[in-house]
């Protein structure tokens, strides 16, 4: 009896682990899928061009062009901090970074928010395959909402 139970427990604690959601390690490299140049496809004029600087760090430009003037450009990262994974945007340079934390995570998408920023409150990655990305930035109750369609 106490050998199964010993067995049982195991099997418990080991389902445990691995059944669990991907750790920051996993989530860093799962993120590799960022990097190259993106463009958008439809809707919204958007780009986002992502390059991996370590295992734990990446660096992001977004931007949108129009007639060959840049109309917006932001500074972009995405990094490793006390076993937290970050997403930040300095929208104009010598201003503070505005970071938003990794809330959920799955091979092929992304969540992250930050409750005290008017807005937006989430910015939400989804890949649907290896050259189509989709970017979501919402409030946080998902009311007021602008979705970026992009090929690599």
């Amino acid at each position: 009896i106490i050998l199964n139970l010993l067995f049982i427990s195991l099997l418990y604690i080991l389902c445990f682990i691995s059944c669990g959601e991907p750790n920051v390690f996993d989530n860093m490299k799962n993120m590799g899928l960022l990097q190259g140049e993106w463009s958008s496809h439809r809707g919204v004029a958007y780009n986002e061009n992502w390059d991996i600087i370590s295992d734990s760090a990446f660096y992001g430009v977004g931007f949108s062009i129009n007639d060959g003037d840049t109309l917006f450009k932001q500074d972009m990262s995405i990094f490793l901090n006390s076993n937290r994974v970050y997403f930040s945007i300095n929208p104009e340079k010598d201003s503070n970074d505005l970071k938003f934390e990794l809330l959920e995570a799955t091979k092929n998408s992304w969540l992250f928010t930050n409750s005290k920023n008017s807005y937006p409150n989430r910015i939400f990655y989804n890949f649907s395959n290896d050259t189509s990305l989709t970017i979501e930035i919402s409030d946080m109750d998902g009311n007021k909402s602008q979705l970026f369609f992009l090929n690599r």
